[in-house]
């Protein structure tokens, strides 16, 4: 059976072990993988598909994220802004841009990455 591209990419994205939040360049949230839903469902008590993240913001955080989506569209080099630190989790949150075919940005995702190594062997299929 053949997997359309959208639905291969969406199902990838679903499977990440940390939650990714895509908005368009308004701030408005278009897509959550399954871990980012049910975790701001806990939070907020709803789905933030569709709703505009500036609500959930104070200004400082407005104006970082601002100055953020405002630095992605300056240079297409500009690809991945370190946000903070996550001492809980140890993981470190990045914001990143997504780009048109004519390098524009069309909107942007948080990208979670964690700083705890792996225990596991290589391969270990056990």
């Amino acid at each position: 059976m053949e997997m359309g591209l959208n639905k291969l990419l969406i199902n990838i994205i679903d499977n990440a072990e940390k939650p990714v939040v895509v908005c368009s360049v308004d701030f408005c949230v278009i897509y959550l993988n399954k871990m980012a839903s049910e975790m701001y469902e806990k939070k907020h008590g709803t789905t933030l598909l569709g709703s505009n993240i500036r609500s959930l913001m104070n200004d400082e955080m407005l104006t970082r994220l601002d100055a953020a989506v405002e630095w992605f569209k300056e240079s297409t080099t500009n690809k991945k802004l370190f946000v903070c630190h996550s001492k809980i989790d140890n993981d470190d949150v990045y914001i990143k841009p997504v780009r048109n075919e004519d390098g524009e940005v069309v909107a942007f995702y948080n990208f979670i990455e964690s700083r705890t190594p792996e225990t596991a062997k290589e391969y270990d299929f056990s």
